[in-house]
């Protein structure tokens, strides 16, 4: 079996790429940033960096702080890269050509993975002589070095696999990544997610719950990660890495078998269901009333039109967020029914004991399993304020990435279905079509958005949420939408094409997804919660207060709650208000920002003249005269 032609097609073209080399200047400039963020971070927290064990602990955290980063953006990079190759070459009306030549199912399913890897290996293999240095300069364990970089190889060839056998069949991109993601992020977070809740519930959902989430764990980078922060510690950091190596190389090896068996057959049923479907939207068409379009026309074609096909994957994807919400609402029952009885009894008034339950480690807490409720006023509302707490933080991780990733698909995709030109030739202003992407965006993400609220109100009406931490809470949800939905669009709005527009949202999406890590990593006692402000979750975390949050910090001015969640800053409720109004004023302009560059950079993105520029000169052609 031979995997020429796919990879070197590759390799030819991305050599006479641009943003092949700018993306590789870009790793190189993102370690520096991070070396000279956590050097700031360093010297501002006035930690130990002068003695041999200060400078060898300062390289680790660097060290761990490089190697996150790379893990989580070559994971993302290469789901999306893999998931859109088949896609597109139905786009390109290729496939059917790539399908008619000499190649198999297997050179064919191994080549494009190769592909897709061989984009983000190259950043790997930059940065790796920097990771190398920092073994005589701050004392890392080769034997790390190695295993860490094995691990994101592994992690890649997972979640390559992941998306190559979720993407088979598929006709365009959107409807690829869309089921590719849902599948990632499943196996990424549900194990997890498992552990922490299942005990919460009795003894009968742990017995039955925990050993395969625990199986499944080990197979992806969140086991290693929780692993080494003490969260969920089972083994060794090596000997956790090496189980991970393995179960994720079995792991996408299963999935490329599946891939390559049904890869022929998915494709005609593709091929052939482009027709049928066609066929019945058609059909549907001739008997459904639209709606009216109004004044704007692009946000309508958005919400009636542009609907992807029900597949197998569509209902797999379908089952696993029905699974999520059904979750949902059981764990807000098990844990509202005993607030909102605690609220009946006792009213809203909270002593001291209740406040001293927030004290205490939230994943501790909810993995004590308590078979009955407390009979201290106010301890069942502060256990649900911590729930809440908690699932908004991993709400937020995911939402951030999804909205920006919305966004830059708005302009992106209409290049793809080449419908771009046949948009800006209409009498809509770009004003007018940049405002619809960005509510497009928003309205794609309308359910999450009604669900987390509903949420809130729950534990607003059970008295386990503060009036001010709800305010707050919508007030921060409602900014951070517009900032990544405006910020996704005008990333599409100046790209090339759908991969660069990702490419660029991702790297500062995850930055306000995980920065708050640097909590953790920092010297305990040289830290601040000034580290986290960037990070939405963590904002979102701190400001979902409950009564005794808001009493202890009117009283006192502290904040428990920091110290429950392992940031012992000793830092109080002043500095949380400071965090939080400097977060959401950046991000209000930041959307400002973004909404009118937008505006103003539309007509020279799609190449209209524009007023005291001239435009560009014609080639001329000069004719020989006889």
């Amino acid at each position: 079996m031979t995997l020429g032609p796919m990879i070197r097609r590759e390799l030819v073209t991305s050599a006479r790429r641009w943003a092949t080399y700018s993306g590789r200047a870009s790793w190189v400039l993102m370690v520096f940033a991070i070396m000279a963020v956590c050097s700031a971070a360093w010297s501002w927290t006035g930690a130990d960096r002068d003695t041999l064990a200060g400078r060898s602990r300062f390289c680790l955290v660097v060290f761990i702080s490089m190697v996150s980063i790379q893990a989580w953006v070559t994971m993302l990079m290469v789901l999306s890269d893999v998931a859109t190759l088949l896609p597109a070459e139905r786009e390109r009306k290729t496939l059917d050509a790539l399908l008619s030549t000499q190649l198999s199912s297997t050179e064919i399913v191994f080549g494009t993975l190769g592909s897709g890897m061989i984009k983000q290996s190259w950043s790997l293999v930059v940065v790796f002589p920097m990771m190398l240095a920092m073994i005589p300069i701050g004392g890392i364990d080769p034997r790390l070095v190695f295993w860490a970089y094995a691990g994101i190889f592994a992690s890649m060839f997972a979640m390559a696999a992941i998306a190559m056998a979720s993407s088979i069949g598929f006709s365009n991109r959107r409807q690829a990544v869309q089921r590719a993601a849902v599948l990632g992020f499943t196996w990424l977070m549900a194990p997890f997610l498992i552990l922490v809740f299942a005990p919460r519930f009795g003894p009968a959902w742990g017995n039955w719950l925990i050993p395969p989430a625990s199986l499944m764990l080990d197979t992806s980078p969140l086991g290693v990660i929780t692993n080494a922060m003490g969260i969920i510690r089972r083994r060794g950091l090596i000997e956790q890495i090496v189980r991970m190596i393995g179960a994720e190389l079995l792991l996408g090896s299963l999935l490329l078998v599946w891939a390559i068996v049904r890869f022929r057959s998915a494709c005609r049923a593709a091929y052939d269901g482009e027709y049928r479907s066609y066929g019945l939207f058609k059909k549907r068409a001739r008997g459904k009333r639209w709606p009216a379009c109004g004044d704007r026309p692009v946000f309508w074609r958005e919400r009636h039109v542009l609907r992807g096909s029900r597949g197998a994957e569509w209902y797999l994807a379908y089952f696993i967020n029905l699974s999520v919400l059904v979750g949902l609402v059981f764990m807000t029952y098990r844990f509202a029914e005993p607030a909102f009885r605690d609220l009946f009894a006792h009213g809203y008034r909270t002593n001291l004991a209740a406040v001293s339950a927030s004290e205490v480690n939230p994943i501790a807490s909810i993995f004590l399993a308590r078979g009955g409720i407390s009979q201290q006023p106010g301890t069942a509302r502060v256990e649900f304020n911590v729930l809440i707490r908690m699932v908004c933080g991993v709400f937020a991780l995911g939402y951030v990435l999804v909205v920006a990733g919305f966004g830059a698909e708005g302009v992106a995709v209409e290049r793809v279905r080449d419908t771009w030109s046949g948009l800006i030739a209409t009498p809509l202003r770009g004003r007018e079509i940049i405002q619809d992407k960005i509510f497009a965006a928003i309205w794609r993400v309308r359910v999450a958005l009604v669900i987390v609220v509903l949420f809130w109100l729950v534990g607003l009406l059970s008295g386990s949420l503060h009036p001010l931490g709800f305010a707050a809470a919508l007030a921060e949800l409602a900014v951070t939408t517009w900032f990544f939905s405006a910020f996704g669009t005008y990333c599409s709005l100046i790209s090339r094409d759908l991969n660069q527009a990702n490419s660029r949202v991702l790297l500062p999406s995850i930055i306000f997804a995980f920065s708050a890590i640097l909590l953790r990593l920092l010297p305990v006692g040289n830290s601040s919660v000034y580290v986290g402000a960037l990070s939405v979750p963590f904002r979102l975390m701190l400001i979902l207060v409950s009564y005794g949050d808001v009493k202890m910090a009117l009283s006192t001015g502290a904040f428990p709650y920091l110290a429950s969640i392992g940031v012992e800053t000793g830092e109080g409720a002043a500095r949380v208000l400071v965090i939080y109004l400097s977060g959401l004023i950046l991000q209000v302009f930041g959307a400002l920002f973004f909404t009118r560059a937008a505006y103003r950079r539309f007509d020279e993105a799609v190449g209209r003249p524009i007023r005291g520029k001239s435009p560009r000169p014609l080639p001329t052609v000069e004719l020989a005269h006889s």
